[in-house]
């Protein structure tokens, strides 16, 4: 059972990301139809939806795609943080669990926008270690020293384009590279 505190915190969550998705709109963000705050599994976002697709993260797992492929789903991903940061937000959390993917026509779509923030932060981050895929988690998150700018979506993309090139997680680790000197 949640306390009044945290049902209140996760409404204005659902809230915030509904009211975001409706500022943000781009081919590449899936589309909020309605927000229900009183739902009977709780507080939810009814988005439109194509169960056809599947996260990244399953579609490079089940086969790497090839070059042009990894190219053309990276520039949509780059365009679509392009408009996103043009309006001042920035994801935070994006990696292979947060983008969809058509399987037939490759188009993607960019979802949980809950841990978005505005570019224009002043504060400083707290870096929630329980985050998916810390991964592909900025180092300026994960200091959460540091204000947050729209790199950190840049860095993502980077370990996005790592993964899809070759099916492995990025090589980093609280920010610093790793390097895998077994069998040198």
């Amino acid at each position: 059972k949640q306390t009044k505190d945290e049902v209140r915190k996760i409404n204005k969550h659902v809230t915030r990301e509904f009211e975001l998705l409706k500022k943000i709109k781009h081919p590449s963000i899936e589309w909020a139809n309605d927000c229900d705050l009183d739902g009977k599994r709780g507080p939810y976002i009814n988005f439109e939806d194509d169960f056809k697709k599947i996260t990244l993260a399953e579609y490079v797992i089940k086969n790497i795609p090839p070059y042009h492929e990894t190219r053309s789903i990276l520039r949509q991903i780059a365009e679509c943080l392009k408009h996103v940061h043009g309006k001042s937000w920035i994801h935070r959390t994006l990696n292979p669990n947060t983008i969809y993917i058509h399987p037939e026509d490759k188009k993607i779509e960019i979802r949980n926008w809950v841990n978005s923030s505005s570019s224009i932060q002043t504060t400083k981050h707290e870096y929630d270690p329980s985050m998916e895929m810390p991964e592909f988690t900025s180092p300026i998150l994960q200091r959460g020293r540091e204000i947050v700018k729209p790199s950190v979506d840049i860095f993502s993309l980077g370990c996005i384009a790592y993964f899809m090139g070759t099916g492995n997680l990025p090589p980093f680790v609280d920010g610093s590279v790793q390097v895998n000197t077994h069998g040198l």
